[in-house]
């Protein structure tokens, strides 16, 4: 979903500033808990975007199970003869 891939963005943002945060302090901690957040983030993202696939898969196929089928083709055969015209269906 759409809330979904914004707050995994948002983490992933904030994973990398930890990490940024964490490489000019010299913290390992830090540097990991950036690493960690920002891979949170990105489950999340794919999370949504999952969601929004199969959402948009299901929709379609409730729509098109909503329509009638569609009608069967005729084969029209014209048979002239001086002035009668026949039709037959195959």
């Amino acid at each position: 979903m759409k809330n979904d891939r914004i707050k995994g963005k948002a983490k992933q943002i904030e994973g990398k500033t930890l990490r940024k945060i964490g490489k000019l302090t010299g913290s390992k901690r830090t540097q990991a808990k950036g690493m960690f957040r920002e891979a949170e983030g990105i489950v999340q993202s794919e999370r949504g975007r999952g969601e929004a696939i199969v959402r948009r898969a299901t929709d379609r196929a409730r729509g098109l199970a909503s329509r009638p089928p569609p009608s069967r083709r005729r084969v029209v055969e014209i048979e002239k003869t001086k002035t009668v015209v026949r039709t037959r269906r195959r």
